[in-house]
């Protein structure tokens, strides 16, 4: 017997998770179904309890719980992006659920039942912040060559944009002699062309190159490599509703969280606010005192 905390997918509903009981195999990141207000809808699993603890709870509810309905037999996220949704709910003290629907793009969520199965991970890596403030031509100079580099190990490069418009003439500049490896993703695309183009990005055996925007830093790309932000200071990346999560957070929570990620790279305009948010972070990389007074230097040049 399992105890499983939900976060359900309808409007009008808790904002808060709720809580059911399956004696099914399930793991946090399964889509399951679920019965609310007398209809069957979809939840998230966002964590299991089970053994004896999940019998003390049972026990010890003052409500009947309900059962969940059926398990839907494959993994959408991962553990990864389930606990960058914890540390954003914890760091603007809002509801996990309303999070998580301003965290992943509304095209993902009116689709999960279609998703395929997430991949394995392989063995945790370092992961490293660095800073770069320069031209667009210097900036795309340096995206090729990270993106060279990852591709020569058979690696994956995920570049976040602020908003739709940032797409095209990011790949126009740095897709020559690759242009065969890029995907790209935007709230705007259609349902038939973000189908084709998500099962394209995780099915390729081969690396890839993904210029997106900020909703799709969650893909689960089991070989990406670096994680390239561009244009930090751009207001895009904040949203526009309650709680207005920021995704340049998210993105630098992302990579300590993803097991082949190894870089972040943020570009461009870091603005006073940035210093603060690279020095919190600097607590959790592992920088020598060379590269964190290159990082405080860059910073405190805009």
């Amino acid at each position: 017997m399992k105890i499983v905390t939900v976060i359900p997918f309808a409007k009008n509903v808790f904002k808060e998770a709720l809580t059911y009981y399956t004696s099914k195999k399930v793991v946090a990141g399964n889509v399951v179904k679920i019965s609310l207000r007398k209809k069957e809808i979809l939840g998230l699993v966002t964590h299991v309890e089970s053994g004896e603890k999940s019998k003390t709870i049972l026990k010890e509810s003052q409500f009947a719980l309900k059962k969940v309905t059926e398990v839907l037999p494959k993994q959408i996220f991962n553990e990864a992006f389930l606990k960058t949704v914890s540390h954003m709910s914890d760091y603007y003290a809002s509801y996990p659920s309303l999070v998580l629907k301003q965290m992943v793009p509304q095209i993902i969520l009116k689709n999960l039942a279609t998703f395929p199965e997430l991949k394995q991970e392989g063995v945790r890596e370092e992961s490293m912040i660095m800073t770069i403030q320069a031209g667009h031509e210097d900036r795309h100079t340096h995206y090729r060559n990270c993106i060279r580099e990852n591709l020569a190990q058979k690696k994956s490069t995920l570049i976040i944009v602020p908003n739709t418009q940032a797409i095209k003439p990011l790949q126009e500049n740095i897709h020559r002699g690759i242009q065969e490896h890029f995907v790209t993703f935007s709230p705007k695309i259609a349902k038939k062309a973000f189908e084709k183009k998500w099962s394209e990005a995780l099915g390729r055996k081969d690396p890839i190159v993904i210029i997106a925007t900020a909703g799709f830093f969650m893909i689960p790309r089991h070989d990406l490599r670096s994680i390239v932000l561009d244009q930090e200071g751009h207001s895009g990346y904040v949203a526009i509703q309650r709680p207005y999560i920021d995704m340049r957070e998210a993105s630098k929570a992302m990579p300590k969280r993803i097991i082949s990620c190894s870089s972040l790279v943020i570009s461009f305009f870091v603005s006073r606010q940035s210093i603060r948010r690279v020095n919190r972070n600097i607590k959790n990389t592992r920088l020598s005192r060379t590269e964190h007074s290159r990082m405080l230097s860059t910073c405190a040049s805009t």
